[in-house]
């Protein structure tokens, strides 16, 4: 098993309005980016719990194939919007943590 951090170039987030951030693994390397989505671990179910939110608020999780990319869309965890009190990400840069951590299977 290898973390995803170790097989992508970048793992980033960002906010998306108020109420939702999106993420992207971006590759450089095809193989690395095949053997992800061979790995068939980027599900709607998988993102829900990793980030501990129901799979209604995981809008997207799509391959783009052209661009060796997975991008996620998701409500933020918690139910908070951007600037709430409490909220402790305001930017949504660091959403992607998660997912960096994931490990991936040989």
């Amino acid at each position: 098993m290898v973390k995803l951090a170790e097989l992508s170039d970048m793992v980033r987030s960002r906010r998306v309005g108020q109420r939702a951030f999106e993420a992207d693994i971006i590759f450089k390397e095809e193989s690395a980016y095949q053997r992800v989505v061979d790995a068939d671990i980027f599900t709607r179910e998988f993102v829900a719990s990793l980030y501990r939110t129901s799979v209604s608020n995981v809008l997207a999780v799509e391959a783009f194939d052209a661009g060796k990319t997975i991008h996620i869309v998701l409500m933020r965890p918690g139910g908070r919007a951007s600037g709430d009190p409490g909220e402790t990400d305001v930017s949504g840069g660091l959403q992607y943590l998660p997912l960096a951590e994931v490990e991936v299977p040989s």
